[in-house]
């Protein structure tokens, strides 16, 4: 039995500013991944980074990202209905 909950699937993804790629389903809810998720999917940035967004997104409802495979699980898993931020003490 497939782990898919209500079959949602990306339709779409975009990079945002700041390593974060915001992602939309195909019940029209967009999530957000950022580079605070538990997967390591991205570099620590030094300011506004852009990483490029050659994305495509595959018939099992992973992500590539330029050359980094985001799994469904972790789409689902660690998406968020909101942008997290950094919390910092310098």
């Amino acid at each position: 039995m497939s782990k898919k909950v209500n079959h949602l699937k990306p339709i779409k993804a975009e990079m945002l500013p700041n390593l974060r790629l915001r992602i939309t389903f195909n019940n029209n809810e967009v999530r957000y991944m950022s580079r605070f998720t538990k997967v390591d999917l991205f570099i620590q940035p030094l300011a506004n980074t852009w990483i490029g967004n050659e994305i495509k997104i595959l018939e099992d409802g992973s992500i590539m990202l330029n050359k980094l495979h985001i799994p469904y699980e972790a789409i689902i898993e660690q998406s968020t209905g909101y942008l997290e931020e950094e919390n910092r003490t310098l």
